[in-house]
């Protein structure tokens, strides 16, 4: 599986907009086994309403929230993703485009977007995965296929809104293969890849090394037709700037994975990565909070100054098409 189970000793004090929480009792579970499955564990049942993005949480963040824009997406396939935009403090250039990790959905999100947003100045879009909180199907369950007509559909619509060459692709852990998936199709500034994946296989065996025949002969090695994610087949082709973050301590994803994903990247595309000794898969961004924002924001800072001139003067546009504002519901 690709569920990302928290630590018992962990799970009481990390907030759950920072992390991938252990999945809810009944939570149905999506194999490996075929191809276009991959997507495990999504939350039971979401921990928001469109209604309490809108009203509930503005009234309890105040000022944080007045600007917090939800919406809906329709999707290639028919299906219904709620999204939220978070808008930059002080103007902001880039827009980090979110793809959240396994088992939490965009309510837990909401919180650390916003904190984001103003860390760095940002705008944040975040949307939902198909199957996951309070998205409508059909199709009703998460494979790898429909997260990427879900992250094509979130794309489109925000690059309604702003210049697709100040999209920043961000994908945490499972997250990392719908922003593969896109890097590779549109307009793009950057991509962030947050304790992410060289494949689905490559986490049920990390990486390591040994024997060619022993490798070959593994049973994940066996199943490679089957594997999802497949990261570390298309990182290759991006040309634009990559910054990956891992914990070295990453007890779900590997750090193996980080070190053979920043290998695999073009010369030119490699920026700093962040990998703190000591940081697990669940505490990346708590481990060292202001080294995490620190190496972020010099990331994005250089992706700014690369722009034309043009883009940074780019005003924003409403959303229009299929996405639409949700007022209440």
């Amino acid at each position: 599986e690709l569920a990302n189970g928290k630590d018992t000793a962990d799970s009481a004090s990390e907030p759950a907009q920072q992390t991938e929480g252990e999945p809810d009792a009944g939570s149905s579970a999506t194999a490996l086994a075929e191809p276009g499955a991959g997507v495990v564990s999504p939350k039971a049942k979401p921990e928001y309403t469109m209604r309490f993005i809108y009203q509930d949480l503005q009234a309890f963040l105040g000022g944080m929230m007045s600007q917090v824009e939800p919406t809906r997406i329709t999707t290639q396939s028919g299906s219904s993703i709620p999204a939220v935009f978070v808008p930059a403090p002080d103007g902001g250039v880039l827009t980090l485009l979110y793809s959240h990790g396994n088992a939490v959905d965009i309510g837990e999100m909401l919180p650390f977007w916003l904190m984001l947003s103003r860390s760095l100045n940002v705008n944040v879009f975040g949307y939902e995965y198909t199957g996951y909180g309070d998205s409508r199907g059909p199709p009703e369950q998460p494979t790898e296929g429909q997260t990427y007509l879900d992250i094509e559909a979130a794309y489109a619509a925000l690059i309604k809104r702003v210049p697709a060459n100040t999209v920043v692709l961000y994908g945490q852990s499972v997250g990392s293969g719908p922003s593969c998936h896109m890097a590779g199709r549109g307009t793009i500034a950057g991509v962030v890849l947050h304790s992410g994946l060289m494949s689905g296989l490559n986490v049920l065996r990390p990486p390591q090394s040994g024997s060619c025949l022993a490798s070959c002969c593994a049973p994940s090695c066996l199943l490679c037709c089957c594997d999802v994610y497949r990261n570390i087949d298309k990182i290759s082709n991006f040309t634009c700037p990559v910054c990956i973050l891992h914990g070295r301590d990453d007890e779900v994803i590997a750090f193996q994975h980080a070190e053979r994903l920043y290998a695999k990247c073009r010369p030119a595309s490699k920026s700093e990565p962040y990998w703190p000794a000591g940081a697990r898969h669940n505490d990346l961004v708590e481990h060292n909070h202001d080294a995490y924002i620190s190496r972020l924001n010099t990331f994005l800072r250089a992706l700014e100054s690369s722009l034309q001139p043009a883009a940074s003067d780019a005003a924003p546009t409403p959303p229009t098409g299929a996405a639409t504002p949700v007022t209440a519901m």
